[in-house]
């Protein structure tokens, strides 16, 4: 049980990790968008 609870620990860490990345990624790519509209 203790095995299972620690490969889900990993899971979610890594699930948390990828999804702030592709959250910071895609909002600085937005800004460049923008810049690039010139707003």
């Amino acid at each position: 049980m203790q095995i299972i609870n620690n490969i889900l620990n990993v899971y979610f860490l890594i699930y948390i990790t990828i999804a702030i990345f592709t959250y910071v990624l895609g909002y600085t790519y937005q800004i460049e968008f923008f810049k690039k509209l010139g707003i």
